[in-house]
């Protein structure tokens, strides 16, 4: 939902006024940023219901059941919704479908790679086009991968190197499937003193539930509550039999968890 700031508009102003760019800012987005009508837009949704969101943009006629068909498409030739974004395009009265995939790259990784599709016969939107577009937030993307090519150098073992290069791959190409990559060597990463974690992984801000906020997560361990949950786990098999249930709602072996204590500061981009 929505939240309106509780100072007044003149109070935002003068803190916004701190340079002439981001005063000029300010005053773009002030209406807006006090609205609260109509009423469909203090919450996040799909665009033809009147609501908010910045996975459509400058799309506001299109529909929940438009997105769920290119989706469903897009399911079909595998292709995966995380970093995209949907746009809904007129093209001299025929409206099309462009499909931006967050990159740093402004061109697809292969000459081969198909970046235009006609949705089949016999289905919603016969006929239309979807076009692949790279190169959405290509600045940040930019400098994400540049950093991270930097950091490189910095990993304390090879799994976090193998890591750091397919986080970068995966920003600089719009590769999800690098992404998949850059989770198992996560995983694989034991007891790491720092802790890093990016990527466009949650989907909850997308009503359609699909497309993902980019975030990325640096975080230190904290040793002393790590040791003292780690001796927890140590004891889980003497614990676990004193919970009330029986045996049958147990596993048969006992999955030790690698439990580490983080702490961090986490950024979120829509």
């Amino acid at each position: 939902m929505k939240f309106i700031p509780r100072i007044s508009k003149e109070d935002l102003k003068k803190l916004a006024s701190y340079t002439e760019e981001t005063e000029a800012l300010y005053i773009s987005i002030e209406e807006p940023l006090y609205s609260i009508v109509p009423d469909e837009q203090n919450l996040l949704g799909f665009p033809d219901a009147g609501h908010m969101s910045t996975y459509y943009p400058d799309s506001p006629s299109i529909t929940k059941s438009e997105i769920e068909t290119i989706q469903a498409f897009m399911i079909e030739k595998n292709l995966l919704p995380e970093n995209t974004r949907l746009k809904k395009v007129d093209n001299n009265g025929t409206f099309e479908y462009h499909l931006w995939k967050a990159s740093a790259s402004i061109c697809p990784q292969s000459a081969d790679e198909v970046t235009e599709y006609t949705l089949p016969k016999g289905k919603p939107l016969e006929g239309r086009k979807l076009k692949i577009v790279y190169g959405d937030y290509c600045k940040e993307m930019r400098a994400i991968s540049d950093n991270l090519d930097r950091a490189v150098k910095y990993a304390a073992n090879d799994t976090q190197r193998n890591m750091l290069e397919e986080y970068r791959r995966s920003f600089c190409v719009g590769s999800l499937e690098a992404h998949k990559e850059s989770q198992k060597y996560w995983v694989k990463d034991i007891g790491p003193k720092v802790e890093v974690n990016l990527g466009f992984i949650e989907t909850y801000r997308d009503p359609a539930g699909v497309r993902g906020e980019w975030e990325g997560f640096v975080a230190m361990v904290n040793e002393e509550r790590t040791r003292a949950f780690g001796e927890l786990v140590k004891k889980a098999e003497v614990f676990i039999p004193r919970l009330p249930w029986g045996n049958d709602f147990e596993k048969d072996i006992f999955l030790k968890p690698d439990f580490t204590s983080l702490e961090g500061k986490l950024i979120s981009l829509p």
